[in-house]
């Protein structure tokens, strides 16, 4: 079971304020996005990698003499990081962006502009399939009840941030939201809050959804007389079927400790909640995710297993709609486990699951923030290289694998007179960083040509950028007519 250090020697608290922090690209690079320790202030750093998480490089996005932290990532369709988060020293608690592209770190947005004593937490960011971003957080300072937390959104476009609009407006606290937007465009906000239900003294499971036409009506994910923890979790499937996650009080035998829970929520329904755990301690901080082969994972940190008074990490699977598989052991030692974040579900590898995770040296004392990997296979990430020899009626395209996924790639291109192809060459098995390429005849002359890479292995297809190339056009002989003549003689 693989596990690499990004950072060494980092606070024990460090990472622990946000989940989801790990992001990965359609192309090879992996991105990790987490607060520390300077020696003076909390800073945000953000860590790439790569080679499939083996090796690292941090790059830090805040400086100066504040305190910032909750840091939340996402990345868009064009490699672009993203990234949310919010100062801690003293009030006002405002909330800020950056974008990191091709081109380095741009500058410095202000999502909230509030003065003391409001104060935002806990942002959590996803983006569309048009790279909008939509943002949510609780805070002060909003609606009807200023002094009560609320959850807030907002969504940034091409052109710049919209309105700020309110998800709750509750005369009771609401805490720690996390978004996911499905392929349709829905927005799904997952929250825990007070003044709901039957039971409003006590915090439920929250759900709202945004349509095109607006919010929908809140739902009640629990309405129970019993305390659910403000750590849930959210994520859709390829059918934009909801998957979620909890720590809670009063479900199974335990009834006075947080366990671990699951819901689905499918043609705008709830299906029964079912028990991850059922433990005598405390469960938290859970993460959910799925996969491309429709496989949940659900990771989350706990204590009483074979270290009982130390915080271990576990995870349990299952293919959505058959059982819970047995839970598997990740960390099994006598120091302290700190859960941070899941793989992102968009972005699942066909098989396997990674995380991060800041592990304990021992109480109080620095250690690791890892990247676990287990039976892992990404996408492959390849390049359109520039196209050769072309002619009338051939050309020879051209491509380089840039990374494999951890398995061999069947490699080639798609072609064609429009950005539709819809012609494919054979293909070529290859590894990370070789080049392939493919002779194409029977072309029309003085004809413009579409093409682009592609590589496919167990995750799924990566396809490179389009290029594009013209055939010459045919010569026609030119004959003279003394060559002429003399041909009639023979």
């Amino acid at each position: 079971m693989p596990s690499y250090t990004i950072v060494a020697g980092l606070p024990s608290a460090t990472g622990y304020t946000t989940r989801r922090l790990l992001r990965a690209l359609a192309i090879s690079r992996l991105w990790a996005v987490y607060q520390r320790w300077d020696g003076v202030h909390d800073q945000i750093y953000a860590s790439y990698s790569d080679d499939e998480g083996l090796t690292w490089t941090e790059e830090q996005v805040t400086t100066g003499t504040r305190d910032w932290s909750s840091p939340t990532a996402a990345v868009d369709s064009l490699g672009n990081l993203h990234i949310v988060f919010g100062n801690s020293d003293f009030a006002p608690r405002n909330l800020w962006y950056r974008v990191r592209t091709v081109a380095g770190w741009g500058g410095w947005e202000a999502v909230t502009t509030l003065i003391a004593p409001r104060q935002q937490f806990q942002p959590s960011i996803a983006i569309d399939s048009e790279d909008n971003i939509h943002l949510t957080w609780f805070g002060t300072g909003w609606g009807t009840f200023l002094t009560k937390q609320q959850v807030l959104y907002r969504k940034r476009v091409p052109a710049g941030w919209l309105p700020i609009e309110l998800v709750t407006d509750n005369s009771r606290q609401q805490y720690k939201p996390e978004v996911v937007v499905d392929e349709a465009g829905i927005i799904h906000i997952l929250w825990v809050g007070l003044g709901w239900g039957t039971f409003i003294l006590r915090q439920q499971v929250l759900y709202r959804q945004r349509t095109a036409v607006g919010w929908q009506a809140v739902e009640l994910v629990t309405d129970i007389n019993s305390h659910q923890d403000a750590e849930s979790t959210i994520t859709v499937d390829a059918a934009d079927d909801v998957h979620i996650a909890w720590t809670g009080t009063g479900w199974g035998i335990n009834v006075l400790v947080d366990n671990v829970q699951y819901r689905k929520r499918t043609a705008g329904a709830w299906q029964a909640q079912e028990a991850l755990t059922d433990m005598g301690s405390k469960q938290g901080v859970p993460v959910i995710a799925i996969d491309t082969l429709n496989t949940i994972t659900v990771v989350w940190e706990g204590l009483g297993w074979d270290f009982p008074a130390r915080s271990q990490i576990r995870v349990r699977r299952k293919v959505d709609g058959a059982a819970w598989q047995a839970h598997i052991t990740i960390t099994d030692d006598n120091h302290f486990h700190r859960h941070v974040a899941a793989f992102p579900a968009i972005l699942c590898p066909g098989t396997g699951y990674a995380f991060l995770y800041h592990n304990d040296t021992d109480l109080g004392v620095a250690g690791d923030y890892q990247f676990f990997t287990l039976g892992v296979t990404w996408l492959p990430s390849v390049t359109t290289d520039l196209d050769t020899g072309v002619l009338d009626n051939a050309a020879t395209l051209n491509g380089t694998l840039d990374a494999d996924g951890v398995e061999a790639c069947e490699c080639g291109f798609e072609y064609g007179e429009t950005i539709a192809y819809g012609n494919i060459t054979p293909t070529d098995s290859k590894r990370t960083g070789e080049t392939f390429s493919q002779l194409i005849a029977g072309l029309l002359p003085g004809t413009l040509y579409h093409f682009r890479a592609f590589a496919t292995n167990s995750a799924g297809t990566g396809y490179g950028a389009d290029r594009s190339f013209t055939t010459t056009r045919a010569t026609t002989p030119v004959f003279s007519r003394a060559h002429a003549l003399s041909r009639e003689e023979l």
